[in-house]
């Protein structure tokens, strides 16, 4: 009997910086990407959210068995009455990419307002709609993933909000990356410098070379693509069997929740 392929997964860390000079005026960074294979690791930077540039990266033929969980709010408050579909048919309205687009889009959306989706109150974390302090990583980088998306809206499904209904579409996961660091690692703060020795405490197995260990130190968020990566992994069987729900559900959350708990 032939032996079952094993899960691949990818963990996508969100960036909303954009070009600021010369003839990508305007356009999205890479977004810092680590994929996990059995113990391997390979970094690299996807263009945009889009199967066509993930498929750059991954045979296509492995897009079954892949896994994706991304720093990226993916959900809206129930009490918008609004589905994440419905926000993005809307985003297209807004030109390029940035702070300034990113701050009109979730305006419009909350109408003024900062709703907050529950599991946000019960992790502490900051809404998209908050404009004071400004939201600038968590919400240009969301508005960023979400445009994109929308361009490929038939690429994606996100099991945590609807139903599949195409089962050649990539399965993505909300992650984030803060609370990976402390739930994997326990970490109280991102520390990339320390996350080969943080791995190896924690026996947490997979090959983390000292190539990887160069490619961290020069751009530290690709070790938030790794945690990504590490929690979706950890967490498969609780991504597989989540049921969709208007706002979605963040991976290890509630791992984390009973770990504090039992402090």
């Amino acid at each position: 009997m032939k032996k079952a392929e094993s899960w691949i997964y990818l963990g996508i860390d969100q960036t909303g910086a954009i070009y600021q000079n010369g003839r990508q005026k305007g356009q999205p960074k890479p977004l810092p990407s680590c994929l996990i294979e059995k113990d391997q690791i390979h970094f690299f930077y996807l263009k945009s959210l889009s199967q066509k540039d993930i498929e750059s990266h991954i045979d296509r033929k492995k897009f079954k068995r892949l896994l994706i969980c991304a720093d990226c709010v993916l959900g809206l408050p129930e009490s918008m009455s609004l589905s994440w579909r419905q926000a993005l048919s809307q985003i297209q309205n807004f030109d390029a990419f940035g702070r300034i687009p990113a701050s009109q889009f979730f305006k419009s959306l909350g109408k003024g307002k900062v709703p907050r989706r529950a599991i946000e109150i019960e992790c502490k974390a900051n809404s998209v709609f908050q404009e004071k302090p400004f939201q600038k990583n968590i919400q240009t980088g969301t508005f960023r993933l979400w445009k994109e998306m929308s361009k490929n809206e038939s690429d994606f499904y996100v099991p945590a909000l609807e139903v599949q209904k195409d089962p050649e579409r990539l399965r993505i996961y909300e992650g984030y990356p803060s609370l990976s660091w402390k739930l994997l690692l326990s970490a109280k703060k991102r520390q990339p410098e320390a996350l080969r020795v943080l791995l190896q405490r924690k026996g947490i197995k997979v090959k983390f070379q000292s190539e990887h260990s160069r490619l961290v130190k020069k751009d530290p968020n690709l070790a938030d693509a790794l945690l990504l990566a590490l929690t979706i992994q950890k967490y498969r069987n609780d991504a597989l069997s989540l049921k969709p729900h208007i706002e979605g559900s963040i991976l290890g959350l509630k791992h984390f929740q009973k770990m504090e708990k039992s402090k």
